[in-house]
């Protein structure tokens, strides 16, 4: 359903970025270097899917953050607004408020299977365009007050993480993706990763050994996502992120420079009945426990660095595992000490994202009604239209972000 239509006075709800930062794109120039290179495996989704054929827009990212255009990327003013569990429950409901797996480890050496199944496992109980609903169920199941109008950005870890680091001198995060783009209300800017289907690994497998289940009632949780909220270079921001593991109070490390958040779900029943909150979405709540998150990743070469994903959600914990055909011989845990360095590391990155949110948003707010992508390949970030409006947040859940009088 479309959002409502709205009158915008630029000046006042955005930042510019620099002009010279976004150049149109011409068919011809989209020809040569945007199309398929070669037919995708059965059971993949084309990155290109559902978009039209040319570009509208090429943003080039900066090298370096120019003088007088370096954005402060220190957050600031950092909340927790919910947290949310999805369920692999016959219809797609989550679980509010949400509980991590707590970490259990398990003693290395020792051998994994491959995961039986493609990555994103669960994306028939929450596809991409349902992440969004999702957040925003929470956060009202939740009773967390949010000035929706006055938020900049909302989006998952993985779209600003991808933004931060797709032009960053590293091999393993040269990889194409597309992130999908709605502006809702007058001015703030919705980001969801847009996924195909991936090859298989170990690390769902990595996962599953190395952390004990959740079930809620009869209901076993298939992913935990928390919600926060803070100030990134002038932006407000509102972050979703995926939390694969946590660590309880009796066997937590110590969390030492890095602000850990820690919610407490007081005042709600375990046996509650499910009630709608979105469309075909349904959502219960059930006590919760304090614990600190962590990420937990499987890996057979280099190691990614997680500098900006960390950063992002503000998670203080990571744990890798290190292995050859899912031989686990190691476990690495990176203290707290670590991830302030690696934060440090990721400055730059994180100040392009600044300028790369401010321009896309200025697209998105010139085109209020273009379903919009962006799409990173080749070492280019260019604007797409999407033919159809199909997985935009829908009317009575966008009216939030409009300023009513």
């Amino acid at each position: 359903m479309p959002v409502p239509s709205c009158t915008h006075t630029a000046e006042k709800t955005f930042i510019s970025p620099p002009t010279d930062n976004i150049k149109r794109v011409t068919k011809k120039h989209d020809a040569r270097n945007f199309a398929q290179k070669k037919p995708m495996p059965l059971g993949y989704r084309a990155l290109l899917d559902g978009l039209h054929t040319a570009p509208i827009y090429e943003i080039e990212i900066p090298e370096m953050a120019e003088d007088g255009l370096c954005p402060d990327v220190q957050i600031n003013d950092l909340k927790f607004l919910g947290s949310y569990d999805w369920t692999g429950a016959e219809s797609p409901t989550i679980v509010v408020p949400g509980m991590p797996c707590p970490w259990t480890g398990l003693e290395t050496p020792f051998q994994l299977a491959p995961d039986s199944s493609m990555a994103h496992p669960h994306g028939i109980y929450r596809p991409d365009f349902m992440a969004l609903p999702a957040l925003l169920s929470a956060v009202d199941a939740m009773g967390t007050h949010v000035d929706w109008p006055d938020v900049d950005v909302v989006a998952n870890r993985g779209s600003l993480r991808r933004l931060a680091d797709c032009m960053d001198d590293c091999p393993a995060l040269d990889k194409e993706f597309r992130v999908d783009v709605q502006l809702v209300g007058e001015k703030t800017l919705s980001l969801h990763q847009w996924t195909g289907v991936g090859s298989m690994g170990y690390g769902f497998a990595f996962e599953a050994a190395t952390t004990h289940r959740v079930t809620h009632a009869s209901l076993l949780a298939t992913s935990h996502h928390r919600v926060i909220q803070y100030k990134l270079g002038g932006l407000s921001v509102v972050v979703q992120s995926e939390v694969d593991a946590c660590l309880l109070e009796s066997n937590a490390v110590p969390h030492g420079d890095i602000e850990v958040l820690e919610e407490t779900a007081t005042g709600l029943t375990s046996h509650s009945t499910p009630f709608p909150v979105a469309p075909t979405l349904e959502s219960r709540v059930f006590v919760g426990r304090k614990c600190k998150h962590l990420r937990v990743l499987s890996k057979s070469g280099p190691v990614i660095p997680q500098g900006s994903l960390l950063y992002l959600s503000q998670t203080p914990h990571l744990f890798v595992g290190i292995h050859l055909h899912g031989l686990f011989e190691k476990i690495e845990r990176i203290a707290s000490q670590d991830m302030v360095t690696e934060r440090k590391k990721a400055t730059r990155s994180l100040q392009r994202l600044v300028l790369v949110l401010r321009a896309v948003r200025q697209l998105a707010i010139e085109r209020p009604m273009s379903p919009l992508s962006l799409v990173f390949r080749d070492r280019r970030l260019c604007m797409y239209e999407r033919r159809s409006r199909e997985g935009d947040l829908q009317e009575e859940m966008a009216r939030r972000f409009f300023a009513w009088d």
